[in-house]
């Protein structure tokens, strides 16, 4: 919890240069917490095999890297996914109770709450709010909308289950009710779409997996009301972001009122539940108030129909708006735009996602059983796509997996999702309501960031896979140790703790630690030598050839260094060591700038028959990007060539990213 409480306050642990040591952190952990007790796998048999499903799918993407068109994007994929296994297997082993499982829970929630709460106080105390900002949407503490808007709304769950379970006291409804509102107002900030869905599936879940539903769906019902109350002030932080550029009155205006509806919420929640204590119903009153909810939901179901009915034009053209689109990708949305009117919630413009879609349905075609490799789509879809933006990401977790790990890795994945929620949804038998409240809470944010992560490219921080998916791990083994006897709860206590360990077990978990940690160390070094070398080679160019040589060596499958030195080498007018970068680039994976680099090293020594195959093959990778398309017809113009210039004209694009330097 407190690697995750440090990840909140770095953008969510989006940078390797952030998640690569907090991964060693939680290999140390898991290392000691073998050792400690003596069991590598959980004791509770679902838990046991929802995590040999995870692990199974980890390592799959690791051996991705064999056949992968890109070994490098594909490494940092595995060992991203790597940082989350190590994290929910060492809470996995973790004698969890269901009450200590339920404050685990509920310091995720509080600390969520936090990092949201401290992000939007010090942008108030800002002078300037760009860096708050991306897509004209409010980001902290992840730094991007979509991410910040799940952020809050996973951990907003369990505060919601713990305003609404009938067996705590009433602050502590009271203090679960707030935290939830705070979370789900803040979730507003950013307007992302995809929570909106995301939130629709969560509570779906809940009512499902719960038995308190009618509770449920009342102090659901106050932060319904406390949302619509900030609806306006929250958007208008989008719309002053989208016309004047002048956000901080809006921005302050919008934090009082969450601020108010927080404080609203929690009394409120207070008063519902000081209420339902003085209310005793009995046979006939439980049999009246059940079908007073029944006639609730069908009047508001009825009331769906009904506007459904009456905005059928609306729903029919949006509908063919979204086939065109998904049938067509590449075309220009044809539906009409919200965003001017400054709701971006109401926007259905799919942006580039159904291309993103295609390509990764063509990866899987390609190769039905293992797919392009963990982290490849980047390289596809720079040589496939129909939109001038790159990405490295689906936008849908669901294809994100078809497409990089074919069938395999979806069975894996698959395999773990249906074991965890099967578990999970057999604790709606179990007599103890904490047992419940934990599943629920589990399965719900699992649903969460499934629902979601369908839309968006959530996989990509740690602190959103993390909670997903350690969480039902927590669930599952607290729900077998709620059920074990006292005798064998007596019995595992007594059990031999690092003696439990056979010799060639300890071994094996020494081995698959050293090789862990290498996995880990490796492009953690190599990327700090990266950034030593931009920080120093206006003034120390040597010294950062040298590091630049150094994180090749160290990290073997990357492009990163040698593509970084040949950029240096261009802006610094050296040609030996620029040809020898880009050469060395071109041997790890086919990657557009690794040409065109080459090709200006051959304008700059004047072999044009080179500089036009390279330049052609640079395109044929990168086809569609017009910075490309224009600065190589300034490489093949003839006359002198101002290899600098070129190098970083082609870097301006707002298409591409690569390392900046200082």
């Amino acid at each position: 919890m407190a690697v995750w409480t440090f990840l909140m306050f770095r953008s969510g642990g989006f940078s390797p240069e952030t998640w690569l040591p907090a991964g060693l952190v939680l290999l140390g952990l898991l290392f000691v917490s073998i050792v400690g007790l003596g069991r590598v796998l959980p004791a509770a048999r679902p838990a046991r095999l929802a995590l040999a499903a995870l692990a199974g799918f980890t390592a799959w993407c690791f051996a991705s890297m064999v056949w992968s068109d890109a070994p490098g994007d594909t490494w940092e994929a595995a060992d991203l996914l790597l940082v989350t296994l190590l994290g929910a297997w060492t809470l996995a082993l973790t004698p969890w109770r269901p009450k200590t499982a339920w404050v685990l829970l509920m310091t995720f929630s509080i600390a969520a709450a936090v990092a949201c709460l401290i992000g939007l106080m010090s942008a108030l105390g800002a002078s300037d709010l760009t860096s708050r900002f991306e897509d004209l949407r409010f980001s902290p503490p992840l730094d991007y909308p979509n991410s910040t808007s799940a952020f809050a709304l996973m951990a907003a769950l369990p505060a919601l289950l713990q305003a609404a379970r009938p067996d705590s006291s009433i602050p502590a409804k009271a203090f679960g009710q707030g935290l939830c509102m705070f979370l789900c107002a803040y979730a507003l900030l950013p307007q992302s779409r995809g929570a909106v869905l995301g939130g629709l599936a969560a509570l779906a879940v809940l009512a499902i997996a719960v038995t308190f539903r009618w509770r449920l769906a009342l102090h659901a019902g106050v932060v319904l009301i406390g949302l619509v109350v900030v609806a306006g002030p929250v958007g208008d932080v989008y719309t002053a972001a989208a016309t004047t550029g002048e956000v901080s009155e809006a921005l302050s205006q919008a934090t009082t009122a969450i601020l108010a509806a927080t404080l609203f919420a929690g009394l409120t929640g207070a008063g519902l539940d000081f209420a339902q204590t003085r209310v005793v119903l009995d046979d006939n009153g439980r049999r009246s108030a059940r079908l007073a909810g029944f006639g609730v939901t069908g009047l508001a179901t009825a009331a769906i129909v009904a506007a459904a009915a009456l905005n059928a034009g609306t729903i029919s053209d949006t509908v063919s708006d979204q086939w065109r689109s998904l049938s067509n990708p590449g075309v220009e949305f044809a539906g009409a735009e919200a965003n001017d009117a400054g709701n971006r919630l109401a926007s259905v413009d799919p942006l580039e996602r159904y291309d993103y879609w295609r390509v990764s349905v063509a990866a899987l075609g390609d190769a039905p059983l293992w797919g392009d490799g963990a982290g490849a789509f980047r390289h596809r879809y720079t040589l496939e796509r129909r939109y001038p933006k790159v990405t490295r990401y689906p936008h849908n977790v669901a294809l994100k997996v078809a497409g990089d790990t074919g069938l395999i890795g979806v069975g894996l994945m698959g395999a773990f999702v249906v074991l965890a929620a099967i578990g999970l949804l057999r604790a709606r038998r179990s007599p103890s309501r904490t047992e419940r409240v934990v599943a629920a809470a589990a399965l719900s944010m699992l649903a969460y960031f499934t629902a979601h992560g369908l839309f968006d490219w959530l996989e990509a921080y740690p602190v959103l896979t993390g909670p997903a998916l350690a969480f039902p791990l927590v669930a599952l083994v607290a729900i077998g140790r709620g059920r074990m006897s006292r005798g064998e709860k007596a019995r595992e206590a007594a059990s031999p703790r690092a003696s439990g360990l056979s010799v060639p077990v300890l071994v094996a978990v020494g081995g698959a630690t050293v090789l862990a940690a290498g996995s880990l160390v490796a492009p953690w070094l190599s990327l700090r030598y990266r950034e030593r070398a931009s920080d120093a080679w206006r003034t120390a160019p040597g010294q950062a050839y040298v590091d630049l040589d150094r994180a090749a060596g160290i990290d073997p499958l990357s492009v990163d260094a040698p593509i970084l030195q040949g950029v240096i080498a261009l802006t610094r007018g050296e040609l030996i060591p620029a040809r020898a970068g880009f050469t060395e680039a071109l041997t790890r994976e086919e990657d557009w700038l690794a040409h065109f680099g080459l090709a200006v090293v051959a304008a700059a020594e004047g072999d044009e028959v080179t500089a036009r195959e390279e330049i052609r093959v640079a395109r044929s990778l990168n086809d569609i990007d017009p910075q490309l398309r224009e600065v190589s017809k300034r490489v093949l113009a003839g006359g002198e060539v101002d290899t600098a210039q070129l190098i970083r004209d082609v870097l301006v694009s707002p298409f591409i990213t690569v390392e900046r330097l200082s």
